[in-house]
């Protein structure tokens, strides 16, 4: 080896030694990624029937005693509340107690209500609250030691389970019920079969005859049907190659205040056997002439009337669907029998 090429390889040395020793740049480890976590509320998972105090500088005694879910109006004070096919109302049964030794205003938002559905989805708040022994609308200053029963009404899924309810203070303290398995489901005829827990509402409603079905401030029975023979009913003739189906049915006003109603209040539909819609009314009729109606019913009042469909010849009408939120749907060849 030539003295040239180890003077060459020596420098080399020497300088990988002294670029070590005078510090290599040096690779950055990746920065730790920072995750802000989220705490819960300070409160405590609570049992139905069991007594709660909520709030620190306003405290509250709450106990929850049952709920149930529905589909049919409920009354709070002078106003029903309905949901429409989308939706049903979850009902909380409760009281509550003023442990202070002042008075304690109370109402519908001195609380914090949310219910989390099986979609892990909030829906947040109370429609309104009730009291349990009138039905009135409950807003009211409790005396020190005072403790009243009332429900609340909660606008939830129509589709989904609700296995969680929150009921929050105002200085955020809070009370987690599991709710699964512990809330009424709905009765018949308004449960999906399918759903075992009954919380699964239906949004058509196979709806028998001669029986009272909620629709809004309403309700409807129908009591017959069938085609007409008269040529002519009030100021109105069939149409050519039509001729008149008449469906006879009662009213009642199920709200404390007067209640509208007129031709297409229900938007009444006439379906044939394949499901197919024929048509809409032509005309509301009294129950005893062929008079048409549109006013107002009192409250309690039942009024007997007929909706005149004018049906191709050759059509035979199978089910009257009337949809003012749930669509509701009455077999006409039971009644026509």
């Amino acid at each position: 080896m030539s003295r040239s090429f180890t003077k060459i390889s020596c420098v080399i040395v020497a300088l990988s030694v002294a670029g070590t020793a005078m510090g290599a740049p040096k690779v950055k480890p990746p920065a730790k990624r920072i995750v802000q976590g989220t705490h819960q509320l300070n409160g405590e998972a609570a049992q139905f029937a069991e007594t709660y105090t909520l709030g620190r500088q306003n405290p509250i005694n709450v106990t929850l005693t049952n709920a149930e879910f529905t589909v049919e109006p409920v009354l709070i004070g002078k106003r029903l509340y309905s949901v429409d096919e989308r939706h049903k109302l979850l009902v909380l049964h409760m009281t509550v107690h003023n442990p202070n030794q002042r008075n304690f205003p109370f109402r519908w938002d001195s609380l914090g209500y949310t219910a989390v559905d099986s979609a892990d989805q909030n829906h947040d708040g109370l429609l309104d609250l009730g009291a349990e022994v009138d039905k009135s609308r409950f807003q009211m200053s409790l005396l020190p030691a005072q403790k009243v029963a009332m429900y609340g009404i909660m606008k939830v899924p129509a589709e989904l389970q609700i296995p969680k309810l929150i009921l929050k203070s105002m200085d955020s303290l809070v009370l987690r019920y599991d709710l699964r398995g512990k809330v009424r489901g709905l009765p018949p005829p308004y449960a999906d079969p399918s759903d075992s827990s009954g919380a699964t509402a239906l949004a058509t409603i196979s709806a028998g005859l001669n029986t009272e079905y909620p629709l809004g401030d309403l309700s409807m029975r129908v009591t017959s049907s069938g085609f007409s023979d008269a040529s002519q009913i009030g100021d109105k003739r069939p149409r050519k190659g039509q001729r008149y189906f008449i469906v006879a049915f009662t009213l009642r006003n199920c709200s404390p205040m007067n209640s509208a109603f007129r031709w297409d209040t229900f938007r009444p539909r006439l379906l044939d056997v394949d499901g197919v819609e024929i048509c809409g009314p032509d005309a509301l009729l009294r129950a005893s002439s062929d008079v048409s109606f549109a006013g107002n019913l009192a409250p309690g009042q039942q009024l007997p009337l007929r909706y005149a469909f004018s049906v191709p010849d050759g059509l035979t009408p199978k089910s009257l669907t009337v949809t003012p939120g749930r669509r509701f749907q009455f077999d006409l060849e039971i009644a026509s029998r």
